[in-house]
């Protein structure tokens, strides 16, 4: 089983003269491509944007520790046959075809069985309830995107499954790569998503929250473009 532990790290027009450093960084802001998660982004066959999935509601979690557990199943029957009730299977179409995940949220030591691909994202900082909502997307970002700054009412987490991902928050910033996941801070914390690869970014997503609570909502806070540094080492 691979597990994949992801946490916070510590973190217009221009003047025709700039210094190189201040001229690299008015080249890269040129690039920034606006990104907006609509729930039916990626119908009738656009090339990036969101899905929503799933969204069960009155979703009951386990006391202590929770993980979002990934396992890819080759059909839906297998992933039913393996899954119980409390499991949210899903299907994605990619390049290469159909693809079936089951998605369990547990302990840690809560695998699936018989996943060909299984995968561990956590822990989860949830918010104080008894019944959640989750939020399940495919999600598919071009190179140089990034969303609006937003806050969230609960975690949202990612698993990568091609390109790099940015996420600047006004608490430090996650970065993550194909095969791995994020895990952003807990709610209320503004942030900003960025695709900082080269290519397509694509990745499933969930956002746990109050069922009476809204998606998103928008922020007034600036992040300070941290994404678009390299990565440390």
């Amino acid at each position: 089983m691979k597990t994949l532990l992801v946490l916070p790290l510590t973190l217009s027009l221009l003047p025709a003269a700039l210094p190189a450093q201040d001229g690299a960084r008015a080249a890269a802001d040129t690039a920034h491509v606006p990104f907006a998660c609509e729930e039916q982004g990626l119908r009738d066959g656009a090339p990036f944007g969101c899905q929503l999935l799933a969204r069960p509601s009155g979703m009951r979690l386990p006391a202590g520790a929770v993980f979002w557990h990934l396992a890819r199943y080759p059909s839906r029957e297998a992933a039913q046959a393996a899954g119980r009730f409390t499991d949210i299977l899903t299907e994605i179409t990619t390049d290469d075809g159909a693809e079936t995940w089951l998605h369990r949220f547990g302990a840690e030591s809560d695998v699936p069985r018989g996943g060909a691909q299984t995968t561990l994202v956590g822990p989860l900082p949830l918010p104080r309830g008894s019944q959640f909502r989750i939020d399940v997307f495919h999600v598919v970002m071009p190179a140089g995107a990034r969303t609006a700054v937003h806050a969230h009412p609960g975690p949202e987490a990612w698993y990568l499954l091609e390109g790099e991902q940015c996420v600047e928050t006004s608490k430090g910033v996650v970065r993550g790569a194909a095969g791995e996941g994020v895990v952003s801070p807990p709610a209320g914390v503004p942030m900003q998503v960025v695709n900082s690869g080269t290519g397509t970014l694509r990745a499933l997503s969930v956002l746990i929250r109050d069922d009476a609570r809204p998606r998103a909502t928008p922020s007034r806070w600036k992040p300070k473009g941290a994404c678009d540094a390299p990565p440390p080492g």
